[in-house]
């Protein structure tokens, strides 16, 4: 399955995830999966990872996690995503650039 439009998918958080587990969920079940059959619509992530809304931006982060060895960009794509996790004041934001983080460096 090849993603063609996204934003189904972002209304689907953006409505509907309230709590990091089912954020964690969606991202390592439904839109890693996708997403390693679809390497050039990855651009999102960042999109979603400077978005305001915590779960968007949770999602997007352990997204690119889940996407190690999958995608070919993938390095690239966890630095971008690290550098808008810099000033994060959000906890829950903040463990999951952590944990991109530690998949980064060895």
């Amino acid at each position: 399955m090849a993603i063609k439009d996204i934003s189904w998918l972002e209304k689907l958080i953006t409505e509907n995830i309230n709590n990091w587990a089912i954020s964690d969920a969606f991202a390592s079940e439904v839109l890693a999966p996708v997403l390693k059959n679809s390497p050039k619509r990855n651009d999102f992530l960042y999109e979603w990872a400077n978005s305001e809304n915590i779960w968007l931006k949770r999602a997007a982060l352990v997204t690119t996690v889940k996407l190690k060895n999958k995608i070919e960009n993938w390095e690239e794509l966890a630095f971008k995503m690290l550098s808008l996790a810099e000033k994060e004041k959000e906890p829950l934001i903040k463990k999951a650039a952590h944990w991109l983080e530690k998949e980064v460096t060895p």
